[in-house]
């Protein structure tokens, strides 16, 4: 009874907000302060935050016919206060326990969350709307972390049912459950759906045979059957818009090539499914701003930037897949960036590490040697300094290390005791580099060298034989 009467009050409240009927509100807040006063002492808190409201009502009145800064003021406020709803709607089942780092990523991928001066990304703008959310009571605190971060949390019945309700009201959102004929709305209709949570089974939709034009979201949870082939290529061709893509948890195994046909997609997550690659298509994703691949069986992944000058934020992959092996990065990089915990500590089983692009300023050698287990390293144009030093002990697995354009690099140095594996060399495009390498004789087991597009003075200085009387062991030799 208590929950029912608050629904039913909090209800008249919104209806009246809307409707620009403030004295009404007033009049409705009032009764319903009485009647909080003959519930229990668990819901007084209740009561205090609706005496707040009615004040905050008169101040309303008496302000909103004379000023106009005032007026734009209370729009912004009653825009926000539907995002806030929309946030935290029931795109998540009843009783959901909601980790945090989900929450936030289907924020950003809403396009809820707008850049503020001050805060470094995206995520800490979120986590701080969320922390807010938990103060004021909307969303409850399960879990903290170990730093005192949300790490879960749930939504009241009552603000649940409350946001249930406005969400029917301006069609934000659908719920599909066939297993018990649980649907947002009566007749259960894709053509209005803007945003679509499928639980319990999926494979149902498939057979609506109908166009999805307007979703935007499609969340799946606790999905119990083992899809069809064809259904997520039947989802992609009939929601070509989508921004965000939240497979949590589905047992597939193979993402369509059809994926590369969702062009606005912002948001892909695919933790704890059972997919093993991504299709080459995944390339032509240029809007893709997260993707979440943990706890999943890919071993290959490639990254593209959208043009040449963009940033690439490589903690939206946070954490890379454990059973990742081969990683393929093609973009500008952050100075940092591949010292960060979620680049090194995701990369333990990488085997094989592709870089283009990133204009680094400081030497990436430095940071990849705590990559001790890589077998295979390509740089393209990834340094803008002058000198590069390979440290004894570095990469003592690596076989092959290819380098590409380092136009800046007039000095090379290996130190005794670097590289003690590796078997292929190849320096192309080092437009400065006038000497062989210092330390290069240390290379042991070197067994193919190619030295193409250096300067001009390295050729008149240095011919095969004067290479060969250094490093005899070589195979092949090629000098271009």
């Amino acid at each position: 009874m208590a929950e029912n009467a608050v629904i039913l009050a909090l209800a008249k409240v919104v209806n009246a907000f809307e409707g620009e009927d403030i004295k009404y509100g007033i009049f409705s807040l009032f009764n319903i302060i009485l009647v909080f006063t003959s519930l229990p002492s668990c819901i007084k808190s209740i009561e205090n935050e609706l005496l707040v409201m009615k004040g905050f009502f008169s101040q309303i009145d008496l302000r909103r016919y004379n000023d106009e800064a005032f007026n734009v003021w209370l729009g912004q406020v009653r825009k926000l206060a539907y995002i806030i709803e929309d946030t935290i709607d029931d795109m998540f089942p009843e009783d959901c326990i909601m980790k945090r780092s989900r929450l936030v990523r289907l924020w950003i991928g809403e396009g809820f969350i707008e850049e503020e001066r001050g805060l470094s990304n995206l995520e800490e703008i979120a986590e701080g709307y969320l922390t807010e959310l938990v103060r004021r009571s909307l969303l409850q605190l399960v879990e903290k972390n170990s730093f005192g971060r949300v790490r879960l949390c749930k939504m009241h019945d009552i603000v649940r049912e409350l946001a249930i309700s406005l969400s029917k009201k301006e069609s934000f959102h659908e719920i599909y459950d066939e297993n018990n004929g649980i649907q947002s709305r009566g007749e259960f209709e894709f053509s209005y759906t803007r945003r679509l949570s499928v639980i319990n089974s999926i494979n149902g939709i498939e057979s609506k045979d109908s166009n999805m034009p307007h979703v935007r979201s499609f969340i799946a949870f606790s999905i119990s059957d083992i899809p069809s082939p064809f259904l997520l290529h039947f989802i992609f061709s009939k929601s070509r818009f989508l921004t965000v893509l939240d497979l949590q948890d589905l047992p597939i195994e193979v993402i369509p090539e059809s994926i590369g046909d969702l062009f606005n997609l912002k948001c892909l997550h695919l933790r704890h499914t059972n997919v093993k690659s991504l299709p080459e298509t995944i390339s032509n994703l240029r809007n893709l701003q997260s993707l979440d691949l943990t706890a999943t069986k890919v071993q290959n992944l490639e990254i593209f930037s959208r043009n040449k000058d963009e940033i690439l934020q490589l903690e939206n992959l946070n954490p890379l897949p454990p059973n990742l092996r081969k990683l393929h990065i093609n973009g500008k990089l952050e100075e940092g960036t591949l010292d960060s915990p979620s680049f090194l500590d995701g990369a333990k089983d990488l085997k094989v590490f592709d870089l283009r692009w990133s204009q680094l300023d400081q030497n990436p050698f430095l940071s990849l040697s705590r990559l001790s287990w890589l077998t295979t390293i390509r740089l393209f144009r990834v340094y803008n300094g002058k000198n590069i030093c390979f440290r004894a002990g570095w990469f003592p697995n690596l076989k092959i290390l290819v380098m590409k354009d380092f136009l800046n690099v007039e000095k090379v140095v290996f130190e005794e005791g670097t590289l003690m594996n590796l078997a292929r060399l190849r320096f192309e495009g080092f437009k400065e580099l006038k000497d062989l390498p210092n330390g290069i004789e240390f290379l042991k087991s070197l067994d193919l060298l190619v030295l193409s597009e250096l300067h001009a003075k390295f050729r008149s200085r240095w011919k095969k034989i004067d290479v060969l009387e250094i490093l005899p062991q070589i195979s092949i030799l090629q000098i271009e």
